[in-house]
C-alpha cells in the first residue's frame, strides 16, 4: 500500500491505490464497496449484503450471487492494500489504519473532543478541524435505502457534534469573530439546535455586537415556541439573562482558558461542550493501569458504547476468564472522562472501602457513620457530570444499590458480573468469547507460532481470553511455541490449565473454574448434578429435559428450573429457550473432578434420557466407551439419531454415529444379538444413500438379516426392514433379479403387521424397482399404496410421504401423465421445504426432486424451467456431496439434455462429459447410469457434427449394454440403439440392423421408436 491509499465514502465514493484514483462502478459494485466501508473492520453477513444489492428481490441463492460481485471489488480494492476476507457466512473488509476516511473522522474527532475535555482548546482545534476536512459530500454519495441511509443519519450527527466541539475549541481561542459567519450558517441550517444558537450568541456579544446576540436568542425562542411549543433551556436563559446585565464573566479572557473568567456557574451543555462552561472539575482517578497486552474486542468496546450512553448502567456478565474486566477496563481508560473510580464488589465490604475512599476524595466523607457517608455520596455524585464508576466482580444488585445515585443524567456506571439478572437496574451485555480472528492476533502477538497452530490452539481452548493469555504466557516464559503447547495439551496428565499464571488475573482457568464449581456445589448441589451432566454431552444445545433425567433426586420442575437459574447466575452456562449451551473448558475441568461411581451413575441416567440429538449422542457414546458401559436401550437410541441425520443428508455423520456406536458394543463386551443388528441394518441403509460404494452395504446388511434370521422371538418388522434396505442397495448395484426377489420377501413380513410405516417405505422402495424394470402399472399401484400407508402412520405432509409422491411423478411421467406427474412433482418439492424450511435447495431430497421435476418440465417443452430446476439440482446436490458425487452426475446429464435443447452443444458436450467420468469412477464403465451418460454424450457429439465418432462410441455403447443388461426388453438399450441407428446413416453407414434391434426392444408404439428412418 503507498502512502497516497485511500478510501473515501465521506463525499463520492472514492478508490485510490498504485497511483489511480478510481470510483467503483455503479450499481452493485458502489452499493457492495459502500455497504462494506460501513461496517468497515466488522462481518457483514451475507444475506444482509444480498438486500443492499438487491433490495426487495434478493436472489435465491445470494451466496452464490455474492460471489462473483466480491471477486470483482477485491480487484478494485487491492492496489489501495484492503482485502475482504470470508468467514462463518460474512465478508469482513479489513484496511491499514488510516486507510479509511470514515475511520479516520471517526478516530480524529474522538480525539479532538478528549483534547477539549483535557482543556486544550489549540489541539482540539486542529484535530477537529482535520476530522471536518475529510468530509467532501453527503457521506456515501447519493446512495438511497439501507443501510446508508441510517449510517448516513448518524454520521450527519457526529459531524455536527464536531461542528459544535470545533465552535467550542476556537471560542476558547478568542475566534469569536471569525466565527459569527460560520454559525450563522449553521444555525440557519439547524435553526432549533440550542447548542449552535449559544455559540452564536456568544460569539456575537464576544464582538460587541450585543443587540444581533439578543436578537439571535429572541429568533431562537420564537422558532422553539412556533415549531415545538416549548421554551429555551435553562442554560441559554441564564446565557441570555447575563447579556442583559451585560456580565463581564462572558468574555474572552484571553489566556486560551476555557471562555470566561466565572465560576462556570453557567454549566451549559451536561458535557462541557461549549466555551462557556466553566473551570475544569477536580480530577477523580484510580483506574488500575491500562493492559498494554489488550486487542480485540472492537466490536464489543462500540456495543457497550451505544448501550451505555442512553440507559447510564450497564452490565457486563460472562463466564469466569471471559475478559469482563479487562473489557471495562478499556472502556474505562478510553472514556476520557474526569472522575473515573475503580471498585472491587467482591464483598460487601470491598464495596463499602472502596465508595468511602471515593467519598473522601471528593471531600464529602463523614468520618465514622457510613450511612451518612453513602448519603453525602450519592449526592455529589447526582451534582456532578461525566463520570463513571466501575464495579468489579458484583454479584448482585443487592449492597450495591443503597450506594448508587440515578444515573442516566448525571454519570455513568459499568458493572461485571457472572450473573447477567439485575432486576432492571442495569442493561446486560453478555461478553463473547475472542472472535477466531482475534484468539490468532491475540496469540500471535505474545508468543511464537504460525498461523495455522495459533487457530488449532485458540479452537482448542474454545477461544476463552483467560486460556489465550495462560497459554502465551507458558510459552514466554518456556520459549515453547503454540503447536508445542498444542501438544502437551492433548497429553494426558498434563494439567496445563493449571499452568501459566498470568500478570494481569490473579489465578488461572483450572483454579478459577474449580472455585466456581465449589462455591456453586455449596450453593445449590442439583445445579451441580445438572453442570456434571452437561459435561458428558456436546458443549452447545444441550436440552434441560435430558439434564433433568440425569439429576438424583425427585423430578421437580420448579427445583430444576432453579437450578438452572443459579448455573446462569455463576455464567457456567448459557440458556437459550429449553436449551443451555457450557463452554468445552468448563466440561473438561468439571468433567476431571468426577468420581468414578458418580462418573458412572451420571452416563447409565443421560444415557436413559432418551431421544438425545445426534451430537450429545455422540459425545456421550465416547464416554461410555472409556467407562466401558453398554445400557439398555441404546441401540435404539443410535438408530433413532442415525435416522434423523440421513433424513437430512447428513450420510457421513449417520455412519460415523452407527460405527461409534458398533465399536462401543464390542468392546463392552455385551451379548446384545438385536443390538448389533440393529445398528447393522442401520449403518447398512446409511451406506445404500451415501450412494458411491455400490457394493459396501450389501454385506453389513447380509449380516444383520443373518442375525435376525437365527434370533429366537418375533423379529418380522425388524427382519422386513432389512430385506427392504438390501432390496434397494442390490438395486442400485444393478442386481435387479435378486432385488426383486428381496423386495417380494420384504412385503410378506411386513403386509402382516398393521399401520407399519416399515411397509409403507417397502412398497415405495420396490415401487422404484418395478419403475426401473418397465413394469410401469404395477410401479404406479405400489406407489400409491405406499402414500396411503405413509399418510396414515405420518399424516399428509411427512417428508417419506412426499418421496413417495416423487417416485409416483416419475412413473406418471413415463405412463405419459404429464399433468397428474407435475401435480405430484410440485407438491413433493413443498412438502419437503415445509419438512426442511432452512435447507433451501441444499437437501437430498429436494435436490433429486427439483432434478425429476426439470425433467419432466423438458419433456412439457418448458426448457428455460427445466434447465434452472437442473441447475440448482446440480449447485445442491455439489453443495451436499462433492463434485464427485453419482447424483450429482445424474442431475447433470439431466442438465446437458436441455443445454442441447436450447442449442448450447459445447456446453451439452462438457456437461455429458463431466457426467460419464463422474459415473465411471464411481460406479464402472458398465453400469447402467454411466450408460445412459455415454449415449448422451455421444449424441450430442453427433448433434455437434461428429458423426463417426458418435457412431463408434454408440456402438460400444450398445455391445456394454448388451453385455451386463438385466431386464428384456431394454428400453434403455432401445434408446441408445435408436440414436446408433441415426448416427451410422449421418455417418453413410448401414443402419439396418440397429433399426431393427431398436424396434424389437421398445416395440414399434414408443415415442423414441417413432425417431427411427423409415425403411
Amino acid at each position: 500500500m503507498s502512502d497516497d491509499s485511500d478510501l473515501r465514502v465521506l463525499g463520492p465514493l472514492v478508490i485510490i491505490g498504485g497511483g489511480r484514483e478510481t470510483a467503483p462502478p455503479r450499481g452493485h459494485q458502489e452499493r457492495l464497496f459502500a455497504a462494506l466501508l460501513a461496517s468497515a473492520g466488522r462481518p457483514v453477513p451475507v444475506g444482509s449484503l444480498a438486500r443492499v444489492l438487491w433490495p426487495g428481490r434478493p436472489p435465491r441463492d445470494p451466496a452464490a450471487a455474492i460471489q462473483p460481485e466480491v471477486s470483482r471489488l477485491r480487484r478494485l480494492l487491492a492496489p489501495a492494500g484492503a482485502i475482504v476476507r470470508y468467514a462463518s457466512g460474512c465478508y469482513t473488509l479489513t484496511a491499514p489504519p488510516g486507510l479509511v476516511d470514515l475511520c479516520r473522522f471517526e478516530t480524529l474527532a474522538a480525539d479532538g473532543r478528549r483534547a477539549l475535555h483535557d482543556g486544550d482548546p489549540a489541539r482540539a482545534a486542529t484535530l477537529l478541524g482535520d476530522a471536518l476536512a475529510l468530509w467532501r459530500g453527503p457521506a456515501f454519495a447519493d446512495l438511497a435505502g439501507d443501510p446508508f441511509d441510517g449510517a448516513r443519519r448518524r454520521l450527519d450527527e457526529q459531524r455536527l457534534v464536531a461542528r459544535v466541539e470545533l465552535g467550542e475549541a476556537r471560542l476558547a481561542l478568542g475566534h469569536h469573530r471569525e466565527l459569527v459567519s460560520e454559525l450563522e450558517e449553521l444555525t440557519h441550517r439547524h435553526p432549533l439546535h440550542e447548542a449552535l444558537a449559544g455559540q452564536l450568541i456568544l460569539a456575537l456579544y464576544r464582538s460587541g455586537r450585543q443587540a444581533e446576540a439578543m436578537d439571535a436568542y429572541h429568533r431562537l425562542r420564537r422558532r422553539l415556541a412556533d415549531d415545538l411549543g416549548q421554551d429555551p433551556g435553562p442554560d441559554l436563559v441564564a446565557l441570555y439573562a447575563r447579556l442583559l446585565g451585560q456580565d463581564g464573566a462572558l468574555g474572552w479572557a484571553g489566556d486560551g482558558a476555557l471562555g470566561w473568567a466565572g465560576d462556570g456557574a453557567l454549566g451549559w451543555a451536561r458535557d462541557g461542550a461549549l466555551g462557556w462552561a466553566g473551570r475544569r472539575e477536580h480530577r477523580v482517578w484510580n483506574l488500575p493501569p491500562a493492559n498494554p497486552k489488550f486487542c480485540g474486542r472492537d466490536r464489543v468496546l462500540a456495543e457497550l458504547t451505544e448501550l451505555i450512553e442512553p440507559t447510564g448502567t450497564v452490565v457486563l456478565h460472562g463466564m469466569p476468564g471471559i475478559g469482563k474486566s479487562q473489557l471495562a477496563l478499556r472502556y474505562a481508560h478510553a472514556a476520557g472522562l474526569p472522575a473515573v473510580w475503580w471498585c472491587p464488589a467482591e464483598t460487601p465490604d470491598l464495596l463499602d472501602a472502596s465508595l468511602a475512599a471515593l467519598a473522601a476524595e471528593l471531600g464529602v466523607a463523614v468520618a465514622g457513620d457510613l450511612d451518612r457517608t453513602r448519603a453525602a455520596l450519592r449526592q455529589a455524585l447526582a451534582g456532578r457530570t461525566r463520570w463513571l464508576l466501575v464495579f468489579d466482580n458484583a454479584e448482585e444488585l443487592g449492597h450495591l444499590r443503597h450506594w448508587l445515585p440515578a444515573t442516566a443524567e448525571t454519570g455513568r456506571v459499568l458493572i461485571t458480573s457472572r450473573n447477567p439478572d439485575w432486576e432492571g437496574y442495569a442493561t446486560p451485555l453478555a461478553v463473547p468469547v475472542f472472535a477466531p480472528d482475534e484468539s490468532r492476533g491475540f496469540l500471535l502477538r505474545h508468543a511464537d507460532g504460525d498461523a495455522g497452530s495459533a487457530d488449532a490452539l485458540a479452537d482448542r481452548l474454545g477461544n476463552l481470553p483467560l486460556a489465550l493469555e495462560q497459554a502465551a504466557a507458558f510459552c514466554r516464559r518456556t520459549g515453547d511455541s503454540l503447536g508445542s503447547y498444542l501438544g502437551f495439551l492433548g497429553r494426558p496428565g498434563q494439567d496445563m490449565l493449571s499452568r501459566g499464571r498470568t500478570g494481569d488475573y490473579d489465578g488461572t482457568v483450572a483454579s478459577t473454574l474449580r472455585i466456581a464449581f465449589a462455591r456453586l456445589a455449596g450453593d445449590d448441589p442439583r445445579a451441580a448434578d445438572l453442570l456434571r451432566a452437561c459435561t458428558f454431552l456436546a458443549a452447545d444445545n444441550i436440552p434441560i429435559r435430558v439434564l433433568a433425567a440425569a439429576a438424583r433426586g425427585p423430578d421437580d420442575p420448579l427445583r430444576i428450573s432453579e437450578a438452572v437459574g443459579t448455573l446462569k447466575r455463576y455464567s457456567l452456562v448459557e440458556r437459550r429457550g429449553d436449551t443451555v449451551s457450557v463452554h468445552r473448558l468448563v466440561q473438561e475441568l468439571i468433567r476431571a473432578g468426577v468420581r468414578e461411581p458418580v462418573r458412572r451413575d451420571t452416563l447409565t441416567r443421560l444415557a436413559g434420557a432418551g431421544r438425545l440429538t445426534a451430537p450429545h449422542l455422540a459425545a456421550l457414546l465416547g464416554h461410555l466407551d472409556a467407562a466401558g458401559l453398554w445400557p439398555d436401550g441404546l441401540a435404539d437410541e443410535v438408530c433413532r439419531a442415525a435416522r434423523q441425520l440421513g433424513d437430512r443428508g447428513a450420510y457421513a455423520a449417520a455412519g460415523r454415529l452407527t460405527n461409534q456406536a458398533l465399536r462401543l458394543l464390542e468392546r463392552a463386551g455385551q451379548d446384545d444379538p438385536a443390538g448389533r443388528a440393529a445398528l447393522l441394518s442401520e449403518l447398512g441403509e446409511v451406506l445404500d444413500q451415501a450412494g458411491c460404494d455400490l457394493q459396501g452395504a450389501q454385506p453389513v446388511l447380509r449380516e444383520a438379516l443373518s442375525i435376525l434370521e437365527s434370533m429366537p422371538g418375533d423379529t418380522t418388522v425388524a427382519t422386513g426392514r432389512t430385506l427392504s434396505r438390501l432390496a434397494h442397495a442390490l438395486h442400485c448395484a444393478d442386481l435387479t433379479r435378486e432385488a426383486y426377489d428381496c423386495h417380494e420377501r420384504a412385503l410378506r413380513l411386513l403386509r402382516a403387521v398393521p399401520d407399519s410405516a416399515d411397509y409403507g417405505h417397502a412398497l415405495a422402495s420396490f415401487g422404484t424397482t418395478l419403475w426401473w424394470t418397465r413394469d410401469l402399472e404395477r410401479s404406479r399401484r405400489a406407489f400409491t399404496e405406499a402414500i396411503a400407508v405413509l399418510e396414515a402412520a405420518h399424516g399428509p405432509a411427512a417428508p417419506d410421504v412426499a418421496v413417495a409422491r416423487s417416485g409416483l411423478g416419475t412413473v406418471l411421467q413415463d405412463l405419459g401423465d404429464l399433468t397428474g406427474a407435475r401435480d405430484q412433482l410440485v407438491r413433493a418439492v413443498g412438502a419437503l421445504r415445509a419438512a426442511h424450511p432452512d435447507a433451501g435447495d441444499a437437501h437430498p431430497e429436494i435436490a433429486q426432486t427439483l432434478d425429476k421435476l426439470g425433467y419432466l418440465l423438458r419433456l412439457a417443452g418448458d426448457r428455460p424451467g427445466a434447465l434452472d430446476c437442473h441447475r440448482r439440482a446440480v449447485r445442491a446436490l455439489e453443495q451436499l456431496f462433492g463434485a464427485d458425487d453419482p447424483r450429482v452426475a445424474m442431475a447433470l446429464t439431466n442438465r446437458g439434455l436441455d443445454e442441447l435443447d436450447c442449442g448450447d452443444v459445447g456446453a451439452a458436450l462438457r456437461t455429458q462429459a463431466r457426467a460419464v467420468a463422474v459415473f465411471a469412477a464411481a460406479y464402472g464403465a458398465r453400469h447402467s447410469s454411466t450408460l445412459i451418460a455415454r449415449t448422451r454424450h455421444a449424441v450430442a457429439s453427433r448433434i455437434a457434427g461428429d458423426v463417426q465418432a458418435a457412431a463408434d462410441a454408440l456402438l460400444t455403447v450398445a455391445a456394454d449394454h448388451r453385455a451386463t443388461v438385466h431386464r428384456r426388453p431394454d428400453p434403455d438399450l432401445g434408446r441408445t440403439l435408436v440414436q446408433l441407428t441415426l448416427a451410422l446413416r449421418a455417418a453413410g453407414r448401414d443402419a439396418e440392423a440397429a433399426r431393427r434391434e431398436a424396434l424389437a426392444e421398445l416395440g414399434p408404439d414408443h415415442p423414441d421408436a417413432r425417431l427411427l428412418p423409415a425403411v
